[in-house]
């Protein structure tokens, strides 16, 4: 099958597959289809040499990030996220995206606040309007943004940060959300020298942080999960490739789940490329995910070949045993596996040399007491039978 074929009508697709395989142009291929179907389509890509094409970033309805930006990746992201509730806050509107927020920041273990500091050219203000006057820019009213640029100055005393806190319910109390307007015209204030330098800052257990002091795998987190936030609409489409990079297993085996829980109300279409063994042991394709009615599809890509998995008759732990050779606890594809063996064995279709291998194989991967012992009693049982030989 490829990708001119492929229909996904699952809320969330799966593609797995090892490093090469052609996941990542997939998510491009679809990424081009969406956008020219007029669908609105976000897209997250963790690897620095993505496949999204760039051209893309000129169509109103696609929305890209990435590794691709490197550091300043998650700025970008709050950025964003900012903006989103600035525009919010002047038509008085409410968003679920507030709430998805404050869930994201106390997940990855900061206060759902972000605070703001601009480095003004002091030297420039006065001639703002002047400047301003210059560019062919009919949306900015240059003497609200001048005296927004005054009220900053003589208010913020060296620089005091702006603090925007997403977990009050009525965004619009929030005083400090004027201030956000500069972020609309940030790029043009800084090519023109009245804004030097926009600084983020957050906050953990209580400890002012800036943006460039936290961990990878939580700017990460912060950057996809808050940009999605500030960019989706209903029945959007979410494309992420590999987004276990940078996350530590714990996230990685919560991530989807997480997903569900902070965005289902849109009722979106994720499609997620990753060869993480912890992303694929936390997938449900027996589509139990009652408490969102959110049904899955997983697709095997080999050589930009891309295939079914059929989930009547492949569970995850023989998705993970196939894939990456993984053998997860309490895992009944083990006990399957086994037991065909032992029948193959025993009908003659393979050798007894066949079957001790793959017992070998079996108890290389795993470290559980229970299997080991299971492992070695089929090893004892093929021994002594006079199968096979």
């Amino acid at each position: 099958m490829n990708v001119d074929n492929l229909k996904l009508t699952s809320d969330f697709t799966v593609f797995i597959g090892e490093n090469g395989c052609g996941k990542s142009e997939i998510l491009n291929q679809l990424s081009q289809r969406y956008v020219d179907n007029g669908q609105h389509v976000i897209a997250i890509a963790h690897c620095i040499h993505d496949k999204f094409d760039s051209a893309l970033n000129k169509k109103k309805n696609f929305n890209f990030i990435g590794a691709r930006y490197g550091s300043e990746m998650t700025k970008i992201a709050l950025k964003e996220v900012l903006k989103t509730f600035s525009d919010s806050n002047k038509s008085n509107k409410s968003s679920k995206s507030n709430f998805s927020l404050s869930q994201i920041f106390e997940y990855v273990g900061y206060q759902p606040t972000v605070g703001l500091s601009f480095e003004i050219n002091y030297d420039n203000i006065e001639s703002l309007s002047i400047t301003l006057s210059r560019l062919n820019r009919s949306e900015m009213r240059h003497s609200n943004v001048r005296d927004l640029i005054k009220a900053y100055v003589s208010s913020s005393k060296n620089s005091e940060l702006i603090w925007i806190d997403f977990s009050y319910k009525n965004f619009s109390s929030l005083a400090n959300t004027r201030y956000l307007e500069l972020l609309k015209y940030e790029d043009e204030l800084t090519s023109l020298g009245i804004i030097k330098k926009t600084n983020y800052f957050l906050i953990k257990r209580n400890r002012v942080i800036n943006l460039d002091g936290a961990s990878s795998g939580e700017l990460y987190q912060i950057a996809n999960i808050s940009y999605i936030a500030s960019k989706i609409k209903k029945n959007s489409i979410i494309l992420i490739d590999e987004p276990e990079n940078s996350l530590h297993p714990k996230w990685q085996k919560e991530y989807i789940s997480k997903l569900f829980s902070f965005f289902s109300l849109y009722r979106p279409k994720f499609v997620l490329a990753t060869h993480s063994p912890l992303m694929i042991s936390s997938l449900d394709i027996d589509n139990k995910y009652t408490d969102y009615n959110i049904n899955t599809s997983v697709y095997r890509v080999e050589n930009f070949s891309i295939n079914k998995i059929d989930h009547e008759s492949t569970n995850v732990e023989g998705i993970l045993w196939d894939m990456f050779n993984v053998i997860t606890p309490e895992n009944r594809f083990l006990s399957n596996l086994l037991v065909n063996l032992m029948n193959d064995l025993n009908d003659r279709m393979v050798t007894r040399k066949y079957v001790l291998d793959c017992i070998e194989k079996l108890s290389s991967n795993t470290s559980d007491e229970r299997q080991l012992s299971a492992l070695q009693e089929v090893r004892n049982i093929v021994l002594h039978s006079g199968v096979g030989l």
